[in-house]
């Protein structure tokens, strides 16, 4: 065997005992709870959208852990338990896909298992997949088989399977949607085939939902598409601490408000990334820098969120990913032990939550967290822009300018409310 492998397989081993220890401790709560409850909804063949205000899944989503459940009941392990087993996995082989793809691209094997094992043993994938237990990692690892393929390959059957798997991903959880853009625009395709790419990629999501839209429009809509995030990391994390210390509150003032405008801000923001990243050749680097921007403002930033960096940003062997490791388990250790310290440590946690003492490590994790992602993502931007802005074409150039323009212009009220909310801190 040689060194390469066999450092990969004692640091995968090492994460899976880690990884192992939490899942038999952890609990039934929080997001596990949620869905457990859908999907025994489902088993019972009840609507989850016409119940629950939280159903925010696409139904394959839903039906994954309907499924888990099932095997929960048919086996007796309990469900809290047996749903974790699958993000877990998918964390095991991304690290597998990782390094083959690192190795594809002529890193030497020792630096790719290096590498790979950044993320495997990841103190923010070990949190997000074994004591949160999300699935966010199975919807990464379809988009990074999906990115591996379309980039490997410039064949049609290539883009097909690439837009199946990105679709699978989007079905299971919506937030690679945001990165569909890219992909059509990646290559040159015709027509045809961008709006082949684009019905592929997003059937596997609208299709199952027809029959919920058709029974129940309004709940469905407003759980799937409503759903706008909780405020739990990045900048809103650094004004809900700051909130609270003030006022021994956990919800901002406005907060709707600036949910709606950082929306539309990010979307302004996607368009800018959209005209300078066109045609760019890497395209994990340019799926990163739509990942750091919404990260970086938009408001309803959910702890689980800051797993979607790593896979990229490791592929890409972005020293950045160090330090956005470290603060982001700053910021997801003050997030847990302030709001749901049971998550975190399941059953060796006999404390209460909301204690202020914590505050203080939400506070500087998010804070330090917030400027890295920002620096980060402007590095980035320098190095896909300015080196082939030189070569666009004079309409381009006028398109870059305003879309920049209406992206900055779309800040300035983002910074009126920021401000609005500062004063009414003090």
């Amino acid at each position: 065997m040689s060194p390469s492998i066999m450092i990969l397989f004692i640091g995968i081993f090492l994460s899976i005992i880690i990884r192992t220890f939490f899942i038999i401790n952890g609990l039934d709560v929080a997001d596990v709870t949620k869905l457990h409850q859908m999907a025994e909804a489902i088993l019972k063949g009840n609507n989850p959208y016409l119940l629950f205000n939280f159903a925010n899944y696409p139904p394959i989503g839903l039906y994954i852990e309907t499924a888990i459940l099932f095997l929960s009941n048919l086996l007796g392990i309990p469900f809290h338990i047996l749903t974790k087993i699958l993000p877990n996995l998918a964390d095991v082989i991304t690290c597998f896909v990782i390094y083959k793809f690192l190795i594809k691209n002529h890193v030497k094997p020792v630096n790719a298992s290096i590498w790979s094992l950044i993320y495997i043993l990841n103190p923010i994938s070990i949190i997000i997949s074994a004591a949160h237990g999300h699935i966010y990692s199975i919807t990464s690892l379809l988009t990074l088989l999906s990115i591996y393929i379309i980039t490997s390959n410039s064949n049609k059957s290539s883009n097909l399977l690439s837009a199946i798997l990105l679709g699978i991903a989007i079905a299971i959880k919506p937030h690679p949607v945001m990165l569909l853009p890219l992909f059509l625009v990646y290559r040159k395709m015709n027509l045809k085939q961008t709006l082949l790419f684009l019905f592929i990629s997003l059937a596997p999501a609208i299709i199952p939902l027809i029959p919920y839209l058709w029974l129940t429009p309004h709940q469905t809509i407003v759980n799937v598409f409503g759903y706008s995030g909780i405020y739990d990391i990045s900048y809103a994390a650094i004004l809900r601490s700051l909130w609270h210390q003030q006022n021994a509150q956990i919800w901002l003032p406005q907060a709707d408000q600036m949910l709606s405008l950082t929306k539309w801000t990010f979307i302004f923001g996607a368009i800018f990334l959209l005209v300078i990243l066109s045609r760019a050749k890497d395209l994990l680097k340019s799926c990163l820098a739509v990942y750091l921007l919404f990260i970086g403002i938009y408001f309803g930033i959910s702890a689980q969120y800051l797993s979607w960096i790593l896979p990229l940003a490791i592929l890409t062997r972005e020293k950045m990913v160090i330090p956005f490791s470290i603060f982001g388990t700053f910021a997801l250790l003050g997030f847990y032990l302030f709001f749901g310290p049971e998550i975190l440590f399941g059953g060796f946690w006999h404390g209460a939550a909301f204690q202020s003492k914590y505050m203080l490590i939400y506070f500087v994790g998010n804070s330090l967290l917030w400027i890295i992602v920002l620096w980060w993502l402007i590095k980035i931007i320098k190095s896909l822009f300015f080196t082939p802005f030189k070569t666009f074409s004079p309409f381009r150039k006028k398109i870059v300018f305003l879309s920049l323009i209406v992206f900055i212009i779309s800040l300035l009220p983002i910074l009126l409310l920021t401000f609005d909310i500062i004063k009414q801190i003090n």
